[in-house]
């Protein structure tokens, strides 16, 4: 498994290099108060590593609320199980 892990990795840095060698033109971005000249290439990456980023961010906010959630329920589920046991133990004396 490792192996598989470590071969996926390399793809994915010969990719990486391959690409950064096929696009390294400069582009110009207009921040309205100052221009800043980088590689195309940098610039996608950039883009990429925001993008996950805000996608990870978005999604632990989710992750968090759930097990919050979860937590609460579990609690909640505790609880009447007290009280069902309770119910039975005081219900059986009734017969």
């Amino acid at each position: 498994m490792k192996l598989i892990s470590w071969l996926f990795t390399l793809i994915i840095v010969i990719f990486g290099l391959v690409f950064a060698s096929l696009n390294s033109q400069e582009v110009i971005i207009n921040l309205y108060f100052q221009n800043i000249s980088l590689s195309l290439a940098i610039l996608i990456a950039l883009s990429i590593m925001f993008g996950a980023m805000l996608g990870w961010l978005s999604t632990s906010v989710v992750i968090f609320l759930q097990k919050r959630k979860i937590t609460q329920l579990n609690n909640e589920l505790t609880t009447n199980k007290k009280i069902l046991a309770n119910f039975r133990i005081n219900g059986s004396d009734r017969s």
